[in-house]
């Protein structure tokens, strides 16, 4: 019953049109836009459905943003085993990361703040606080206001709310290559260990850690232990993926209502660490339609991501604030920004660290 009776060959689940993680992250970006909508075209993000049943503890998006982490968590870590050597493994996730991220900045502080702020462009362009948001490609001490830009929305001002995550997803990419370097993941009870640390850090300091933030990043700790048991438990699926991946997926008629009365009853804390990465991985093992052709048309989930509050911000400055059209329109338009990164930046940038990759090892083989 707990275990499935054909086996899967990990090596052939790990190709893009093998697995759902195209399709988990896709639905994580809509989530994400679809909570944030609340904010932006209401000012009131506690109106957000699930964020009312759970009494504002998670919001709709935020069970899909940990799924994000444990699937980086999982390909990362796959990542940094295929690398030569940990060097090899930071350019790959740097070529991953900031492409996209440099121009989604460049355009929104040269494009868009323009077009929004209530400045004359003169004075916003003369002030210091213009050029800091430049400072969002470093993704220390992020910078989320414009001067002057959406001044009138319900939301005003926040022109990118989404970096914090990025941020702290690097935070881990370099916790990665530290544990690599360490062979931690021939120790995978070191990393059960700290798994362990982190779960109950959660549950019995999360209080403590509000009040603390992280040098440099002007992040609060607490946030970064959260996303750390997802990303966590991300590299420990990888590593046992042959016990993982033989459970069976009938486990999710299971597992989904259990949690939701878990989080009903206000044990999301203990919980949901538990069944989220369970929930992700068996539903990324589902064969279900269209896996191929999302794998064809490229992974505009990270530029949806890192573009959806301007775009929904811009809807809500254009047309007003109601809510079915600043999610709707801000999904389309975050979809075809995020397409438009892929095809235009993402993939090229991908193709050249291959090229610039590959050509070192060729000189140094």
């Amino acid at each position: 019953m707990f275990l499935r009776k054909q086996h899967i060959d990990p090596e052939q689940f790990l190709r893009r049109e093998n697995n759902n993680f195209d399709l988990i992250r896709l639905l994580g970006a809509c989530t994400v836009i679809f909570s944030h909508t609340y904010a932006i075209a209401w000012a009131d993000f506690a109106a957000e459905p699930f964020a009312q049943i759970t009494d504002g503890k998670l919001a709709v998006g935020v069970p899909f943003l940990y799924m994000f982490f444990f699937l980086s968590g999982f390909l990362v870590t796959r990542s940094f085993l295929s690398s030569r050597n940990a060097r090899h493994f930071l350019q790959k996730r740097i070529l991953r990361i900031f492409p996209a991220l440099v121009v989604m900045v460049l355009l929104v502080m040269l494009v868009l703040g323009p077009m929004f702020t209530e400045l004359s462009w003169g004075e916003y362009f003369q002030q210091r606080h213009t050029w800091g948001f430049l400072r969002n490609i470093s993704l220390l001490r992020l910078q989320t206001t414009l001067p002057g830009v959406f001044a009138d929305n319900p939301d005003p001002y926040f022109v990118q709310t989404n970096l914090w995550s990025v941020s702290l997803e690097f935070c881990w990419y370099l916790l990665t290559a530290v544990f690599g370097v360490l062979a931690l993941f021939r120790r995978r009870w070191s990393l059960v260990a700290l798994w362990v640390f982190l779960y109950g850090s959660m549950a019995f300091f999360g209080d403590w850690m509000l009040s603390k933030d992280i040098p440099l990043l002007d992040l609060e700790l607490k946030p970064f232990v959260r996303v750390g048991i997802y990303y966590v438990s991300g590299m420990l699926f990888y590593l046992y993926r042959q016990q993982f991946l033989r459970l069976n997926p009938g486990l999710l008629v299971i597992i989904i209502p259990l949690w939701f009365l878990s989080v009903v009853n206000g044990l999301s804390d203990w919980t949901t660490p538990l069944f989220i990465p369970l929930f992700t991985l068996l539903f990324a093992t589902l064969r279900l339609r269209g896996t191929q052709t999302l794998a064809r048309l490229g992974d505009p989930t990270y530029g949806m991501y890192i573009w959806g509050v301007p775009a929904q911000q811009a809807i809500v400055a254009w047309f007003g604030p109601n809510w079915m059209v600043a999610f709707v329109g801000g999904l389309l338009l975050s979809y075809a920004l995020g397409m438009l990164s892929w095809h235009l930046v993402e993939k090229r940038a991908l193709r050249w660290k291959k090229s610039i990759l590959d050509g070192r090892a060729r000189s140094t083989g």
